[in-house]
């Protein structure tokens, strides 16, 4: 019988998740340009926790959704608006059309 331990579990996890965080912040400095490394780290940062605050797993949709909220090009995080948030809380929703209906609401909304 094999037992895996809960520190195992949780060594494996840090690795993967510090993999993944590292990768992403690779991939946030193509989209917010050269604002710093601690910058794109409290972006990389708040976005995962997003990710996660939205059950967003897959890292497709992890940068598509930071594609979306990072889309004039800046490091700044606004807070979603209450149908985004709406949007992206919805359960048995698949992630990639959640994505689609929150790129539509934020797209309409800087629309003239």
């Amino acid at each position: 019988m094999l037992v895996i331990r809960n520190a195992q579990i949780e060594a494996l996890c840090g690795k993967a998740l510090a993999s993944l965080r590292a990768r992403f912040i690779v991939y946030l400095g193509t989209l917010v340009g050269d604002v710093g490394d601690a910058e794109i780290s409290r972006v990389c940062d708040r976005l995962l926790s997003d990710c996660a605050k939205y059950s967003i797993e897959r890292y497709s949709d992890i940068c598509r959704f930071a594609e979306i909220v990072l889309r004039d090009g800046s490091s700044s995080l606004t807070p979603l608006p209450k149908n985004g948030k709406n949007i992206m809380l919805a359960h048995g929703v698949p992630a990639a059309e959640r994505l689609s209906s929150l790129e539509e609401v934020l797209g309409a909304k800087g629309a003239p």
